[in-house]
């Protein structure tokens, strides 16, 4: 069965709770090409308007985790042009054959139009690669993997950790392709054109909640996974299946699969 979502321009980011110790699901609706930096936020639940002291814990499944450092830092369209812009300076060292280039984050600035050839990002609009994402998330002590939904299904529902790891969900990328000849020579022979007028799109599956103090408010038996995509309205997936078959329906439309897991917890 095909999941049928809403599309709410007017939509507003929501975040409301009836339990002053819980804190309701973070839905954080898109702006400009921005999905990158909202599925960060969307999927470890992670509010603009809360001071890291308020999501210090957080549910996911039936567990009660801990958040450390970085782990609770809302991700910002500024953190994600740095990242982007330090990928591509560091990229083109390297194709320049510069061999004593540094790492990523120490090099030199990055000039106009390195940011306009971008392969990392699209200036002011955002539209970031899966790079930046992987890093960003990376900060945040979450790895993550492609999910290979047609090979294997088996460890997509884990309640346990797992070697250390955590699953939380999983970040889904989808594309939308033009049929257009003249497009698909733009974006093949225009630099920047891609950058603009890509029709990728993030979104995040997660099972995570925050709460400030998991001792006095009221914890769920289980949260149940959730697809939060800017662009529509939340939807919960009931059942363990219920998420097998969704992921197996995006993997045979064409799209990118990638679990995340939060790491270094026994």
């Amino acid at each position: 069965n095909t999941v049928i979502r809403i599309r709410r321009k007017d939509m507003k980011d929501k975040n409301v709770s009836n339990d002053t110790d819980s804190i309701a699901i973070i839905h954080q609706r898109q702006s400009l090409k921005l999905c990158g930096v909202q599925t960060v936020n969307n999927l470890l639940q992670l509010p603009a308007d809360l001071g890291n002291e308020d999501i210090g814990f957080c549910q996911c499944g039936s567990m009660i985790i801990q958040r450390r450092g970085d782990e609770r830092t809302h991700a910002t369209k500024k953190e994600f042009d740095r990242i982007a812009d330090e990928l591509t300076v560091y990229e083109n060292d390297l194709l320049r054959c510069n061999n004593s280039s540094p790492a990523i984050g120490e090099g030199r600035e990055v000039s106009f139009l390195e940011s306009f050839t971008s392969n990392h990002r699209t200036i002011v609009f955002g539209n970031y690669s899966y790079e930046v994402l992987e890093i960003a998330l990376k900060n945040r002590n979450v790895q993550l993997a492609r999910c290979l939904v047609n090979e294997s299904t088996s460890n997509f529902c884990i309640d346990e950790s797992s070697d250390n790891a955590i699953l939380v969900g999983f970040v889904v990328n989808i594309r939308g392709d033009s049929s257009s000849s003249l497009v698909n020579y733009a974006r093949r022979w225009i630099p920047g054109f891609n950058s603009f007028f890509s029709g990728n799109h993030w979104y995040a599956i997660t099972r995570l909640r925050s709460v400030r103090n998991p001792e006095s408010c009221s914890i769920q038996e289980k949260i149940p996974w959730t697809i939060i995509d800017g662009l529509y309205e939340t939807l919960e997936l009931k059942e363990d299946a219920d998420l097998e078959a969704y992921l197996t329906e995006v993997a045979n439309q064409g799209g990118s699969i990638f679990q995340a897991s939060l790491q270094n917890r026994e």
